[in-house]
């Protein structure tokens, strides 16, 4: 997600400073509780909160650790388990003061940047309904889903 500042005559005049504000992929479909996510970002204090996903990779090959020729461990076929983003934030409004007028910044950049300036960026890591319909059969997947998940 690429931002640009179009609004920094509204945050100059302090139209911006009300607190913390989401900014969500476009293409997520999710069930996530926003109500929670915003009074877990303003319990942990931090500038930004990322949303998590756990993001399961099976390796479907034995896995050699090595060192200067030397075979330290190997794995076989090993699930590698990793935090991906959800492509939700919560972000306060401090942090706007990082994004320049007219000039491209996607949010991986600004959370990048936060951390540079060592501000505090928390995980809420999501457990409830998500997908990212990006892809053609992921869209299909959402249609499939969607009465059970949201309208039940």
């Amino acid at each position: 997600v690429g931002l640009v500042d179009e609004h920094e005559e509204d945050r100059e005049a302090g139209e911006d400073d009300d607190g913390p504000f989401l900014v969500i992929n476009g293409d997520i479909l999710t069930s996530v509780n926003f109500r929670s996510l915003l009074n877990f970002h303003k319990e942990n204090e931090g500038v930004c909160t990322v949303c998590v996903r756990d993001y399961n990779v099976q390796i479907p090959y034995g896995v050699v650790d090595v060192s200067g020729g030397r075979v330290n461990e190997i794995s076989e076929k090993p699930t590698m388990r990793y935090f991906v983003s959800a492509g939700i934030y919560v972000v306060d409004p401090l942090v706007l003061g990082q994004v320049k007028a007219d000039e491209y910044l996607d949010m991986p950049q600004l959370v990048k940047d936060s951390i540079a300036r060592g501000m505090k960026v928390a995980s809420f890591p999501i457990h409830e309904y998500w997908l990212d319909i990006g892809r053609i059969d992921d869209l299909q997947r959402a249609r499939d889903d969607f009465d059970e998940v949201f309208r039940s």
